[in-house]
């Protein structure tokens, strides 16, 4: 195929004709589009909460300055000798000895050298497990430093050569994604290219068997070759650990063992010798430094305790408290830092309980400072309820709308106070006691967590937490929470709903208020999710809780419906599952929802559609036909939806238009005389029943002629609707009264909804007056809104001749009128301009 005089063409992610007179057929692919499709595909699978720089992780746990230098300085020898034979260091000791900061430091310390990072966390449903590991560390590669020119081309092209690579094995994700491309480098770039990975909280990861696999894949990494004569690619290992019996015994019997560098960050033998650890004059330091921004901070109220608050005996009693424990000192500090009382108070509170109160418990002092700080809540109930939530990071319920559970932010102040129903600014008031134990976010959608698993540890552990112990939900509670929740999302629309407002407002302005409450449902994740799966939720609930059917009993089935379409077909699908939520509620016995249930049982025996005056025609005809196809069950939703496109393929003959992306926001009515009268004049108003028979005469003509052998057949039927013959009977393709219930049907149909809105032609001009410096006209076509917009530019501001079709003034100012009175979504502010810039040179033109 020859491309003769192509210049200036930029097409990415597909094939146009572009034409100047004479067409010439130039067809380009554009890698760049593709390669970004590749990489977004990688960072759905990756882990970015586990990044070391992660938005969700700040504040990060970090050293403080002057402590773990010694630590520090050998880590730091360590990675930079890149011919040492210690390939792995494995930084271990107790929880809150500040494992995750020297992790946090040496990423951010290292960024020449840090090829990737994982901080697996238990409280964090995306960090905790292996799933997500290898992904984040090839993510890392194709985006950050030198990497991402010299080995993430690499990556891309695995991905692209084996888009399922994510179903397979971490350990065969490993290989090809990171050690062959690795090993592809020359010997000056793998001597220069970043070789570090960081590997924090390995016992975070809640799966053992995966904790083993991890340190497998090390093993992998370290023996790794492509060739006999050739050495593995030199990446060596931060692993930052406690030392749990599982995980010692895996790194003791690793491969890796002989390169192997332990460091245990414990200083009990050093402290038994009547000598301070290295642990305890970091934080002895960072203890007296802290203490003098306190007393800088409340200067005022500190002020009559002079430089000697706090005493140098009641530092060193913290010091000993904290044994080794870096976030114990962490804690006091926080806690102390509160305009809510003195500090000296609080300093002498926690000097004056006793940790020999609990000697069950592991870390004792710490123990009494978590009930000292639970102790100043004042609404415990409530902080207990958020507290259990935090704590039981359960998946979403099996696979429904899982694209949409994953953008919401579960542990957000503004989710987390829905879920609990809490007023405005609630939540933050109620969690600002634990202010130095969990981290609350200005920005409240962004998440809250736990500082600290020792504090996680602590309130799930009986014995330790007493009063204050706060059990996980099990699975069973945690779906009856969301699906309570979801329900209740949906029925807060019910008094937005147009056929329900009051006389004091009119049905147009209730409808636009509408408009703009469903818009949400588009645009944020939780009603969304609500909309779509509420349903579905509720079917899996085998013993429903009393607040979920209390909720149900607030469900309008016809509000349900108006919101599941706004999702477009997809929601078509929701309300089939209408019929099995039904049968659940019904088989609940004593439980069951009566009022829920008589509802359901109305809306299912049919319903009212109502579109209104600003519906495109085509939608309107769409819908109908999938609702008819596939209301209120559908075995297979793929046969309804071709009978309902079959059906629909003669509205695009008779109006010679094509589908565009446009919003629509049609109503459920209840099927009654009364019904039909709330809508105002204009409206358009379907009759959707499983009893009508239309289903069946649907399939019955979509069968026959789909299934006939030849094309022939199918323009033979194709002519009797359009031209209203009936050879097709005589060739017996179809029965007569088929045919004629069908003609009757679409007839009907294309006399009802022929008022609606047309869309502007799919091939229109849009001329812009010339002032471009070039001589040449040009033009440029472009995809907006569905529609295929050419503009032209010319010195005189002419239309081009041509052949396409050109909208009318009437039509476009149709259009602007109708854009102007609704709400205006993405790309329809382009649009706008288009249409005005087109209405301004009719104008002008006279």
């Amino acid at each position: 195929m020859a491309f003769n005089n192509s210049r200036d063409f930029e097409i990415a992610g597909g094939a146009h004709n572009t034409v100047y007179g004479n067409q010439y057929n130039n067809t380009y692919y554009s890698s760049r589009d593709d390669a970004t499709q590749i990489l977004q595909k990688l960072a759905d699978q990756a882990a970015i909460n586990a990044c070391h720089d992660a938005e969700a992780r700040y504040p990060q746990p970090n050293c403080h300055p002057n402590t773990r230098v010694k630590t520090l300085n050998s880590l730091d020898e360590w990675i930079r000798d890149r011919d040492g034979h210690i390939r792995v260091c494995w930084v271990n000791g107790s929880a809150g000895v500040g494992k995750s900061a020297i992790a946090q430091k040496v990423s951010e310390d290292h960024p020449d050298q840090l090829c990737g990072a994982f901080f697996f966390s238990r409280n964090d449903p995306s960090r905790d497990k292996l799933n997500p590991f290898v992904a984040t560390l090839a993510y890392q590669c194709c985006t950050t430093g030198q990497l991402k020119d010299i080995v993430g081309p690499m990556i891309l092209a695995v991905i692209r050569s084996h888009p399922n690579i994510f179903r397979t094995s971490a350990e065969n994700q490993f290989q090809k994604l990171l050690l062959e491309p690795f090993s592809q480098l020359t010997e000056a770039q793998r001597q220069s290219v970043p070789n570090l990975i960081v590997v924090d909280g390995l016992d975070e990861c809640v799966d053992h068997r995966s904790q083993q696999r991890l340190l497998g894949i090390i093993d992998i990494a370290i023996t790794f070759t492509t060739r006999p004569t050739q050495h593995s690619f030199p990446f060596v290992f931060l692993l930052c650990s406690r030392p749990e019996p599982l995980i010692c015994h895996g790194i003791n019997n690793a491969a890796f063992a002989s390169c192997l560098s332990r460091v245990e960050i414990s200083g009990t033998t050093i402290r038994f010798l009547g000598y301070l650890s290295e642990s305890d004059i970091d934080i002895q330091q960072y203890l007296l430094k802290e203490f003098s921004t306190l007393r800088a901070k409340y200067y005022r109220v500190l002020r009559h305790e002079g430089e000697v608050w706090p005493s140098e005996e009641q530092v060193m009693n913290l010091v000993e408290r904290a044994s080794g424990q870096f976030i114990f000192a962490v804690t006091v500090i926080n806690y102390l830092d509160t305009s809510d009382e003195r500090p000296q108070d609080r300093l002498e509170t926690i000097l004056h309980v006793d940790p020999g109160d609990l000697p069950e418990s592991p870390y004792p002092a710490l123990d009494v400072l978590y009930r000292q700080v639970l102790s100043k809540c004042l609404h415990w109930k409530k902080v207990y309820s958020i507290l259990r939530f935090l704590l039981s990071p359960y998946p979403a319920i099996g696979d429904l709308g899982r694209s949409l559970w994953d953008q919401i932010q579960w542990h957000s102040p503004s989710v987390v106070s829905m879920l609990f129903q809490l007023q405005p600014g609630e939540i933050e008031i109620l969690l600002s006691k634990l202010h130095s134990i969990i981290h609350i976010p200005d920005d409240e959608n962004s998440q809250i967590h736990i500082l600290h698993a020792s504090f996680s540890e602590f309130l799930l552990h009986t014995a330790r937490s007493g009063d204050y112990h706060v059990a996980k939900y099990s699975e069973l509670e945690y779906s009856d929470l969301i699906t309570v929740f979801l329900v209740h999302t949906l029925s807060s629309y019910t008094r937005y709903y147009p056929p329900y407002c009051t006389s004091e407002q009119s049905f147009d302005d209730a409808f636009l208020r509408w408009q703009e409450k469903v818009g949400a449902v588009r645009e944020y994740a939780v009603p969304g999710l609500a909309s779509r799966c509420w349903s579905d939720c509720c079917c899996q609930i085998n013993t429903p809780s009393v607040g979920l059917i209390a909720e149900l009993e607030k469900v309008d089935p016809f509000v349900a419906g108006a919101m599941a379409l706004t999702a477009g077909i997809y929601g078509i699908r929701t309300l089939l599952s209408f019929r099995d939520c039904l049968q659940w509620a019904m088989s609940l016995g004593e439980k069951t929802p009566r009022t829920f249930v008589a509802r359901m049982e109305a809306f299912l025996d049919g319903f009212y559609l109502g579109y209104s005056k600003e519906v495109l025609r085509h939608h309107a005809i769409l819908y109908t036909f999938l609702l008819e196809c596939g209301f209120p069950t559908c075995s297979n939703w793929a046969e309804a939806t071709g009978i309902a496109k079959f059906a629909c393929a003669y509205y695009n003959k008779w109006w010679k238009e094509g589908l565009v992306k446009w919003r629509m926001d049609p109503l459920f009515l209840p099927a009654t005389s009364e019904s039909r009268k709330i809508l105002p004049d204009g409206w358009v108003i379907v009759h959707i029943t499983p009893t009508s028979g239309n289903r069946e005469l649907l399939k019955r003509v979509h069968d026959r002629i789909c299934r006939s052998l030849g094309y022939g057949a199918r323009e033979m039927f194709d002519n009797d609707i359009l031209h209203n013959s009936s050879e097709s009977v005589s060739q017996n393709l179809v029965q007569e009264e088929d045919l004629a219930a069908f003609k009757a049907l679409l007839y009907k149909r294309r006399d009802l909804f022929t008022h609606l809105v047309r869309p502007l032609p799919c091939f229109f001009h849009i001329p812009i007056s010339g002032d471009d410096s070039s001589d040449t006209p040009s033009r440029d076509t472009r995809e907006v809104n569905g529609l295929r917009c050419t503009t032209s530019r010319s010195h005189d501001g002419t239309f081009p001749a041509s052949n396409q079709n050109v909208a009318s003034p009437q039509e476009i100012t149709s259009w602007l009128d109708r854009l102007s009175t609704i709400r205006v979504l993405e790309n329809d502010l382009l649009v706008l301009r288009i249409l005005r810039r087109m209405l301004h040179l009719y104008r002008r033109r006279g």
